[in-house]
């Protein structure tokens, strides 16, 4: 019995050292790469009319910025994201505060062969972008 018991407990082992050594996951092996776009022509545009309503589109001046994420699965799928900061700006005592960074784009983007890829969008996502953005596919 104490040889069965310690047959066992050596399998036992040898799965742990293995199941240790292995990273595990989709997304063990491979990195994110991000590129960022920053635009700072709105922060130099003065306006010299007054009394401009907060939600003209005379006010859109400012920092516009936008990050795309990127990470490879399976070798030739790749789950994209892209955060942007958002149309609306918040405004305190007349002052422009900012605007807040959203998620504008999720995506699955799975190569079935050379003429054909197929774009996922989770379940209850509002997408109206599914094309790849020439700023996406600069990744690659």
């Amino acid at each position: 019995d104490i040889m069965q018991l310690r047959d066992r407990q050596e399998k036992v082992e040898k799965v742990l050292t293995l199941f240790k050594s292995h990273k595990v996951g989709p997304f063990a092996e491979e990195s994110t790469r991000v590129k960022g776009l920053i635009n700072f022509t709105g922060a130099l545009a003065l306006n010299s009319k007054e009394g401009v309503e907060p939600y003209s589109s005379e006010a859109n001046s400012g920092i516009s910025s936008q990050f795309a994420f990127r990470t490879s699965v399976r070798k030739k799928d790749s789950l994209l994201a892209e955060l942007a900061t958002d149309s609306r700006y918040f405004y305190q005592e007349n002052d422009l505060m900012g605007s807040p960074l959203v998620l504008s784009k999720v995506m699955y983007l799975a190569n079935v062969s050379d003429h054909m890829s197929v774009a996922a969008v989770p379940v209850g996502a509002r997408c109206d972008d599914f094309s790849t953005d020439p700023s996406i596919q600069e990744f690659s």
